[in-house]
């Protein structure tokens, strides 16, 4: 409850707004220093308040109607205070959250020519505002006892525009003006519609009998309003019996979705056989009040809604935001504390307009042991604020209470998780949204899953729940991976079918990182037999490549694995199968085939990094140097073979004991002897010379083909 606190001696007040979780209320009319309160929810539940006062910034006698009526923007970022004897609206902005900043001023301009205004004119301030409403752009406000066209309190509307500041005044149709109708006692705004109630607008058919009425006006086209006074009575339905008196139909009125509800509290209906009075009421069996609906012309919208038997003053004072419909009743006699009923707009009938329909209420809220007076019931057709699963009732005592939650605004809990996307090795994040759910029914962190593996868990803050992924938790997947949220019930065992958990899906897309490769050097190497290939490959935000780099060139490809990033291999000469060793002529098969080889080689080499799923392809290319002359070693004759027999056959008839060497040369001098290879030519070919001269010819012919093959390589080498 949201009691006004008194304390220079004044009246309470009697106006109080609710709109999300900022609460305004009048404490004190009429003291030395009125006052307003804001109270704005600081936890989950309904049961943690911070209250901030609010006063005009300076105390004169024109304030003591300071809170006649505030309103809380559709924001909470501001709280409209109404001072009727100033004709002045207050906008004081929350700012850093203390409510402490000076607030705006509006003073209402000088009425339109219609209106006979004179400064100070006591009727015209003292109904100044008595209802006031905000919606997006628009604060609207009535002046019921406004003086129009000569008539006395025929009443008029002023709407603020919040953007502009500027003031945009509504009256009846010229020539319309209805005397004593009171427009604008209440009042309703919605887009561009703005809606009055003229209660006692008198009906010519029963005269004096005040049947009531509304007006319904377009921003855009203020001069042509249209006008609906209450519709006819049907079957057991009837007149109150006082002189004067009438159904009061415009007494609490709003709109919601271009849908207009107006009360007639007053106007009476019975069952078949009973009437209209407060004997059959009180016996169950006839009840008063009712609540219309029409569109945005003003044509009326199915049966209007009557309360149960029993009930009176139905639809005194209503408001409606979703799916809710709040209306005010009560019971006749001296215990009468009164109730508000709820209704779920959904059930209501759209048959033909004429008769009623009487609907099973959702909820009937009145306070637990309440002893007081006019609970829900406000003299200006207010008193009944509801913003979401809240709602705000005041009573004739200026005490709010608030209740929760309405039912008809109960919308199903949802777990929403966001579409992700980031880059392999870039951190990325999850975003669950809780909405519509009690924060006390449901577990206090969400699980994440992809493709049902776990990822983790996130704690709700403020309704979001956020998971980070790490830079390389998961492999790239550009095509998206399935990824899921948990929300478990506190209480699954109770918890309504469907809400043992809740469950949320979405796709996470995780693209390749970029890559580029680099070849850091090409060593030729000194034996000539090829080139010692380094080079390393990076990504885009630090992540490690893996996989091969191919070293590709037309000759053959060399395969280099990557070790944390980098890769080093041996790219030979002679590529995989190509020109062959130069350091060997070999066969030289053709020249030009050799030169084509060779030109591939020394033209360069291209190192072609593989994705490794996880990263893109890159490459890079370098020159490769040419590699060093190496001249070839000539093989050494060939060794001598073994010592050949001197004398194979010998002649036994030799003179063996002659005292001279078998194997000796009687022409060399003493001492001396021919090498047993020589003995052997000249035993064989009969000649020295001939042998001798052959061998050189040869020896020439090696040499010369040892200086080709140099050649050849040496063409190869580019040299």
């Amino acid at each position: 409850m949201f009691q006004p606190q008194t304390t220079g001696g004044g009246p309470v007040g009697t106006s109080s707004d609710l709109v999300g979780d900022t609460v305004a209320f009048a404490s004190e009319r009429g003291a030395a220093r009125p006052a307003v309160t804001v109270a704005v929810a600081t936890g989950a539940g309904d049961d943690s308040w911070e209250s901030f006062t609010l006063t005009p910034p300076e105390s004169t006698n024109a304030q003591r109607s300071f809170g006649i009526a505030v309103a809380v923007s559709p924001d909470e970022q501001t709280v409209y205070v109404a001072s009727g004897y100033e004709e002045r609206v207050y906008a004081f902005p929350r700012g850093t959250g203390d409510w402490s900043g000076d607030p705006a001023i509006y003073d209402a301009p000088t009425p339109p020519e219609r209106v006979n205004y004179a400064a100070g004119t006591r009727p015209y301030q003292a109904s100044f505002a008595e209802n006031m409403t905000v919606s997006g752009e628009s604060l609207v406000l009535g002046v019921a006892n406004a003086r129009v066209d000569g008539k006395a309190n025929v009443g008029m509307v002023w709407r603020l525009d919040l953007a502009s500041g500027d003031w945009q005044a509504f009256l009846p149709a010229p020539g319309e003006a209805i005397a004593e109708g009171i427009l604008g006692q209440a009042v309703a705004v919605e887009g561009d519609l703005v809606a009055a109630g003229a209660v006692q607008v008198r009906s010519a058919a029963h005269y004096p009998s005040r049947i009531g009425g509304v007006a319904l006006w377009s921003i855009d086209a203020p001069e042509h309003p249209r006008f609906v006074s209450q519709p006819p009575n049907g079957p057991n339905e009837c007149l109150p019996d006082t002189q004067g008196g009438g159904e009061a139909f415009g007494m609490g009125i709003a709109i919601v979705d271009r849908t207009l509800y107006v009360g007639s509290p007053l106007e009476g209906r019975h069952d078949e056989g009973s009437a209209c009075t407060n004997l059959e009421v009180s016996e169950g069996r006839a009840s008063q009040g009712a609540v219309y609906r029409f569109d945005d012309t003003l044509t009326q919208l199915g049966p209007k809604l009557s309360p149960p038997n029993g009930l009176v003053s139905f639809g005194y004072s209503l408001t409606a935001a979703g799916d809710a419909l709040l209306a005010h009743a009560s019971t006749l006699g001296t215990d009468a504390t009164g109730q508000v009923l709820v209704y779920d707009t959904s059930e209501l009938s759209d048959g033909e307009p004429g008769g009623s329909e009487i609907v099973r209420p959702q909820q009937t809220l009145i306070p637990e042991n309440y002893t007081g007076t006019g609970f829900g019931m406000h003299i200006y057709g207010g008193g009944i604020s509801v913003s979401g699963e809240r709602a705000l009732i005041l009573d004739a005592r200026g005490d709010s209470y608030l209740f929760a939650p309405i039912t008809p605004n109960v919308q199903d809990p949802v777990l929403e998780l966001a579409d992700s996307e980031h880059t392999y090795g870039q951190s990325g994040q999850l975003l669950a949204s809780l909405r519509n759910a009690n924060a006390d029914a449901y577990a206090e962190t969400v699980r994440f899953f992809a493709e049902g593996k776990p990822l983790g868990e996130a704690e709700i803050v403020d309704g979001i729940a956020t998971l980070s992924i790490l830079p390389t938790a998961l492999n790239a997947a550009p095509e998206g991976t399935q990824v899921s949220a948990l929300l478990a019930s506190r209480s699954p065992e109770t918890a309504p079918p469907g809400r043992e958990q809740l469950s949320a899906e979405a796709t996470l897309t995780i693209l390749p990182a970029q890559t580029r490769t680099v070849v850091s050097a090409v060593e030729a190497l000194p034996d000539g037999t090829g080139w010692q290939v380094t080079g390393k490959t990076g990504a885009e935000f630090a992540s490690v490549p893996t996989g091969v780099v191919v070293l590709e060139e037309e000759a053959g490809d060399v395969v280099a694995t990557l070790s944390d990033g980098e890769f080093s291999a041996f790219l030979p000469a002679n590529g995989a199968g190509g020109a062959g060793d130069a350091g060997d002529a070999g066969d030289a098969g053709d020249a030009d085939d050799a030169d084509d080889a060779a030109d591939t080689i020394l033209g360069g080499v291209i190192a072609r990094y593989q994705t490794d799923g996880n990263h893109l392809a890159s490459e890079a290319a370098a020159e490769l140097p040419p590699l060093p002359e190496v001249t070839p070693v000539p093989d050494p004759d060939p060794a001598p073979g073994p010592d050949p027999d001197p004398d194979p056959d010998p002649d036994p008839d030799s003179d063996s004991g002659s005292g001279s060497d078998p194997g000796s040369d009687p022409a060399l001098p003493p001492g001396e002897e021919m090498s047993p290879h020589a003995a052997n030519s000249l035993s064989e070919s009969g000649s020295a010379a001939g042998p001798l001269a052959l061998g050189g010819a040869l020896g020439a012919l090696l040499l010369l083909g040892g200086a080709l093959a140099v050649a050849v390589a040496h063409a190869r080498r580019g040299a």
